[in-house]
């Protein structure tokens, strides 16, 4: 979990105090796993978003005389 002191800047994992190093280990286990779980969901995310943008195919656009339009210059 993380926590704040006073300066909200400062930010740090709460780390239980175990007396047992098999609660230790078990605890960093489970802390690698939730880890890893939101990083993959985030992962997927990105590159549906990605891939959306980049499998989109190029369309023609008409536009009427006289209308102003934004040119991009790559």
């Amino acid at each position: 979990m993380l926590v704040h002191e006073s300066d909200p800047t400062k930010w740090s994992i709460e780390q239980p105090e175990h007396e047992c190093p098999y609660e230790y280990v078990e605890w960093i286990k489970d802390s690698l796993h939730r880890a890893h779980s939101r990083t993959c969901k985030t992962l997927k995310t990105s590159a549906k978003r990605q891939r959306r943008g980049y499998g989109e195919p190029n369309r023609i656009v008409r536009f009427h005389r006289a209308k102003w339009v934004w040119r991009a210059y790559p």
